[in-house]
Parts: structure tokens; sequence; C-alpha cells
């Protein structure tokens, strides 16, 4: 600018409609006739999607047998272990009293497990995971779980070395033809992308996840297998089910569905429980009650709510004055 000249300054907003804040808006007029309207409308709308979500739920038919931990069943006594790695046999049967259309889902369930604690939350190493080969080192995501007995883990953290191992296997049915996949039960965009086994090139220095769970991981996998992707995805509270497997044949009602477990995972170190689930689905997922109960009773008050303030302003209604006399400033 030129010398000795004083440049006039101003924080003021251009006079335009947008930055003056004078643009044309709509805003609505809370009369007794919108708020009650509203009410009704939101309550019923409510009730129907309660009921719709209600139904689906109890549609679902779900099967579950405690096996271990404080409170299983003496029916069941011979599956419970007080070591890691026990390796106790047992079976359960499953009487199934209503059909199960297939898809039917077969989970294992933990009680007071909290895979969702902070420090066992973050002890894992994606890139490791992803097929890296990973120095000890590089490899401080996992603590404090990286080494065991001098041999550098492979997967390291807390998370792949708590991992389910109870073999489950469907040994009888009264059906004929009845058989228990476990492939596709994980999340595909976790096959395809997260985890990918690293070559075997230091065996001599590293322990790896076919050495730890022989039972359940083979060589050819390494991370790659699914019940481990599945275990590795945490869950949020600390009772959960993870899928473990999935029967697609219908079992027909006063069908038996028999299951062999080799039980190693211990629960009485945590307090916690252990069960076998067999289940079907809806079309948000397996039963639960609660979101379609909450609906209807949220709309249940709605309804309420709006009968009760229609009979207010019709017993004592509350003279408006004329909303069309409302008027701003305009320039």
């Amino acid at each position: 600018r030129k010398s000795g000249s004083r440049l006039k300054m101003s924080r003021k907003p251009v006079d335009s409609d947008f930055k003056q804040q004078r643009l044309r808006a709509w805003q609505p007029i809370l009369t007794p006739a919108w708020v009650i309207g509203t009410f009704l409308l939101v309550g019923i709308a409510f009730i129907i999607i309660g009921a719709l979500l209600k139904d689906a739920s109890d549609n679902v038919v779900e099967y579950t047998e405690q096996y271990d931990g404080d409170g299983t069943s003496s029916s069941h006594a011979d599956c419970m272990i007080t070591e890691s790695d026990q390796g106790t046999n047992c079976t359960i049967t499953f009487s199934i009293e209503d059909e199960m259309k297939s898809p039917v889902y077969v989970y294992y369930q933990l009680e007071n497990f909290y895979q969702n604690h902070r420090r066992y939350v973050k002890s894992r190493s994606d890139a490791q995971l992803r097929g890296e080969d990973l120095s000890l080192d590089d490899l401080s995501d996992c603590d404090p779980l990286k080494e065991e007995d001098g041999l550098r883990l492979s997967p390291c953290g807390l998370i792949a070395n708590s991992m389910f191992n109870d073999k489950i296997w469907l040994t009888d049915s009264s059906e004929s033809s009845v058989e228990m996949l476990e492939t596709g039960i994980a999340w595909e965009s976790d096959v395809e992308n997260k985890f990918v086994q690293e070559e075997y090139t230091d065996e001599a220095n590293t322990k790896y996840l076919y050495e730890l769970y022989p039972k359940i991981v083979s060589e050819d996998e390494g991370v790659e297998n699914e019940h481990f992707i599945v275990w590795m995805r945490t869950a949020g509270l600390p009772n959960f089910r993870k899928l473990y497997g999935r029967i697609e044949q219908d079992l027909p009602a006063g069908s038996t569905v028999s299951f062999q477990i080799n039980n190693n995972f211990r629960v009485d170190s945590f307090e916690g429980t252990k069960s076998l689930v067999l289940s079907t689905t809806s079309f948000f997922g397996g039963k639960n009650s609660f979101l379609g109960i909450a609906y209807i009773v949220v709309g249940c008050l709605c309804v309420a709510l709006g009968a009760a303030f229609a009979v207010k302003h019709k017993i004592a209604p509350r003279k408006l004055g004329d909303t069309h006399a409302l008027a701003w400033k305009t320039q």
C-alpha cells in the first residue's frame, strides 16, 4: 500500500442475506393440535415397529446348554475342567421341540470374560497378522505378551494367545445328512484383507499359532483359520457369544442333535461360564426381545401423553394468539 496511507479495517460482515442471517426459513409453531398429533403419530409408529421386532424375535428358535463354570447342571458335570488344555470329552444333546429352519447357527457363549478391557484390546499387531515378518523390537503393540520361553510369538498379544480352544464336533443327529460347516463363519472383509500367515522362516526362534492350538489350527491355515479370525474380533461386553459353525439343513421338531466337546478352555480362573448355543436368526439378528419391548414402551408412552394433552386441551383449552400476526423485521 502507499506510504502514509491507512487502510480502514472492519470486522463487519458483508451486507448479504446469508452473512446477515436473513435467509428465508421455516419455524414450526407448536400449537396443541401439532403437539397432540405428533405424539399420537410417533407413538402408533413405534408400537407397530416394536410389535414387528418382538414377533421376529419370538420366532427365533434357540437352545442353550451350559457345560462349564458355576451353575453347570449335574448332567454336564463330566464336561467341567480345572486346568487349561485338560482335554476332557463330553457330549451335549439338544432335543428340538420347535422346527429350526436353515441356516442353524452353532455358537459358543462365554460369560464374565472381559474382551473389552483396554489393555487386552490393544495387545495385538495388525501388521504381523497381515503377514509381515517382524522382529521382537517391532512388536511393542503386543505388550505385555510378545514372547514366551525366549521364543517370539507369531501371532503375539493377549487376544491371540487366549483363544477359545474347545473343539466341537456334530457327532450324531436323528436326521440324516446333517453336518456342521466351520467355514464362512468370519467376516469376509477380515478373511480377505486382515489375516495372512507369514512364512515359516524362523521356526527355531518362533512359536507359531498351530503350535499353540494344534487341535484347532493347522499348519497350512495359521492365522487364516476362521475360528481364530472370529476370536480376534473382540466383543464389546463381558457376556458374549461367537459363531463356531453353521448347519445348512432344517431340523424338524422332535429331532435330536448331539455334539461332542473336547474341553480345553478354562473358565473357573475368571469365574466365568461356558455354553453351547443352537439358534436360528431373523431379519435383524438373533433372539433379543429388548429392542421390540423398548419400542412398544416408548410408543405407548407417546400415545398416553398425546391422549393426556388432548383431554387437557378439551377440558381447559388455552387461548392462543393469532399466529398470522407474527412478523419479523425485514429490510
